[in-house]
């Protein structure tokens, strides 16, 4: 594979990635995942929130990661979403970012991680994004745990038994949407099944994406 020559401005690497992958970005939208970025690098003598130094890096694996999402599902879909494992904020927060009909709940075990994300959503001026310190298992059996449109797992897990128990956290016509890299196999899931999937080369990387939608059974 070719790779086109990547910009050296992490917001034009975002910018244009959005224009590779034809999806639909704000100019201001952007400029707060800048903000974002730079919060997540001032944060990193705090807390490890990425192995991922580089500014040009962050912004292609996991800002342009994130947004991939977008290729099965549309902008402005008024969803309301669940992003299991959180950390610093991918997908989730990157989601709500870059679609302010999003409603987002970002769930992470580390408290230190939650401290910085209600950090980030304040400083991004970010609304409708919930906050769940808790581990996923004992999420799914909280009595206050929602019913969710949409629950997104980037790399959480490959755990049959851990994906297939979040059918409990759906409502009826909700969807797991997992991100994955080439070398995953295929969820063989007891609860759900595979209805859609985009996958490709992130723009101005090698990195291969797999983004599959899996629906009730």
């Amino acid at each position: 594979m070719t790779l086109l020559k990547p910009p050296l401005d992490p917001y034009e690497l975002i910018v244009q990635g959005c224009r590779i992958l034809e999806i639909p970005l704000q100019d201001s939208a952007a400029h707060k995942m800048i903000h974002h970025l730079d919060l997540i690098r001032n944060w990193g003598t705090k807390i490890n929130l990425t192995a991922i130094e580089d500014p040009r890096d962050m912004a292609i694996l996991h800002f342009l990661d994130s947004l991939t999402v977008f290729k099965v599902i549309p902008v402005g879909s008024r969803l309301n979403i669940l992003d299991i494992g959180s950390g610093a904020g991918f997908p989730g927060l990157v989601l709500r970012t870059a679609d302010e009909t999003l409603h987002v709940t970002l769930l992470d075990r580390n408290p230190k991680k939650i401290v910085f994300l209600k950090h980030a959503a304040r400083a991004l001026n970010l609304t409708k994004v919930d906050f769940v310190n808790m581990s996923l298992q004992n999420f799914v059996v909280h009595p206050s745990a929602g019913q969710f449109d949409r629950i997104v797992s980037r790399g959480f897990s490959s755990n049959i038994t851990v994906l297939d128990g979040l059918h409990s956290l759906l409502a009826p016509k909700g969807r797991l949407i997992t991100m994955t890299g080439r070398s995953s196999k295929e969820l063989a899931l007891n609860n759900f099944r595979l209805i859609v999937s985009w996958e490709g080369f992130l723009p101005f990387s090698n990195r291969f994406r797999k983004v599959s939608v899996h629906e009730l059974n």
